[in-house]
């Protein structure tokens, strides 16, 4: 009798981690998740710029709108499947506001979209309010076979307004539904009677302690007999056959309770190509070149610009994954700012060499450069400018040049550093 009252004890302790562990609340994580993916996959699959929130401030259940422009690099990795359908979502510390349009070069995009590599999309897309606090909102291009790439984010506050959110839908019934708490009581029950199947079976098995069976293997055939029981099996007899009407029934009620139904939608649509970007400027791929100073985290590329406009050109930023340079002389507060050696206007026709120099620390701490991929190269788009704000997304693809002794001297520096002790 003790032994079995203990065998219940830890049993029902062992009940109550494993609750523990899913009724636990997880504290928020602040950092940002765009930092941690691979430096190939943001910086060689999708440029974002002009990215814009409509307010840092918002309230509850009010509209945030995010648009922006982004580019399918053509110089697409080539161990990442090309890309061909696009889903547009948004990225927060949970379900904190809800996607309520999606627009793909200003065409409604309730769904997925077919897209292409090497081509300009515009986006927008509607958020709303749904929890109250600060959150670091990110837009999201989700791309089959490539997963979501994240773009540039802002902290967004949803102010509490005092009264409770509501996601109403009208039905084609006419009736009008809230989203937030539809259905919920269904789920509940649904969830008690499966708790009620599933909840005796796992303590029948978790009161025989596995020490005690993992015995029984060591023992040899003999023993093993004894591992399920001819009750051991009636009770998983008993417990499957329950589940089995518990589906039943459940597909019997949801039939009776929802008679009027529609099958899930699968539509892809194909936006309307933009118009065409004005022929600012050519960029030479034979003499670019790209190296990396890993101690002074600075990116020199060298460029020959060929004007092609028929008025003065300038090179005003580069976009890059999430991230947008700008030409300190045009954008004395930028926040990524880059030099040129010689930033006045190339004239029509002139080719010129251009000498960026982009000292910035999140090329170390964003882990931009794929210093230790298999792929070291800089993609991303120059944007040129003419004097009328007409500008052009030119890609640029070009192999990094790192000095690895300077490297290796740099991370050898930041190592703890042990002695012999013998």
């Amino acid at each position: 009798m003790k032994r079995m009252a203990a065998r219940l004890l830890v049993g029902a302790v062992g009940a109550l981690m494993l609750g523990g562990v899913g009724a636990t609340r997880a504290t928020p994580v602040l950092a940002h998740g765009e930092a941690a993916q691979p430096a190939f996959l943001k910086e060689g699959t999708v440029a974002f710029w002009d990215v814009k929130f409509s307010s840092n401030t918002i309230n509850l259940g009010q509209d945030l709108t995010i648009t922006g422009k982004i580019r399918y690099l053509a110089g697409w990795p080539n161990n990442i499947p090309d890309p061909s359908l696009l889903w547009i979502s948004a990225v927060a510390q949970g379900p904190r506001v809800l996607v309520m349009e999606r627009w793909l070069n200003d065409e409604f995009t309730p769904s997925s979209a077919v897209i292409a590599k090497g081509t300009n999309y515009t986006f927008k897309e509607v958020l709303r309010g749904r929890s109250p606090g600060q959150y670091h909102i990110h837009p999201m291009m989700a791309s089959k076979g490539a997963g979501p790439i994240i773009g540039p984010g802002q902290y967004v506050t949803v102010v509490d307004t005092g009264a409770e959110f509501q996601n109403n839908m009208q039905l084609l019934s006419g009736e009008t539904i809230d989203l937030e708490t539809y259905g919920r009581g269904t789920v509940i029950i649904w969830h008690l009677l499966v708790v009620v199947v599933v909840v005796p079976f796992l303590l029948y098995w978790l009161v025989r302690p596995l020490v005690i069976r993992a015995k029984y293997v060591g023992q040899g055939k003999e023993a093993e007999r004894r591992l399920v029981s001819k009750t051991d099996r009636m009770v998983a007899y008993a417990s499957g056959a329950a589940m089995m009407v518990l589906l039943i029934l459940g597909n019997l009620v949801t039939s009776n309770g929802y008679p009027v139904t529609i099958p899930q939608q699968v539509i892809r649509l194909a936006p309307p190509p933009l118009p065409p970007y004005p022929q600012l400027a050519s960029l030479d791929p034979y003499t670019t070149a790209v190296t990396y100073g890993p101690t002074t985290q600075t990116v020199l590329a060298t460029l020959k610009v060929t004007n092609t406009a028929k008025i003065p050109i300038t090179l005003d930023r580069f976009a890059t994954a999430s991230y947008e340079f700008a030409n300190q002389a045009a954008h004395s507060d930028a926040q990524n700012p880059f030099t040129v050696d010689d930033p006045s206007p190339i004239a029509p026709g002139q080719s010129r060499t251009l000498k960026v120099t982009m000292a910035d620390a999140v090329w170390q701490t964003d882990q931009l450069i794929p210093i230790t991929e298999v792929q070291l190269i800089l993609r991303g788009v120059m944007l040129f400018k003419d004097a009328t704000g007409a500008e052009e997304p030119v890609e640029i693809n070009a192999p990094i040049n790192v000095d690895y002794k300077v490297l290796l001297e740099h991370n050898s520096a930041r190592l703890p550093q042990h002695t012999n002790a013998f």
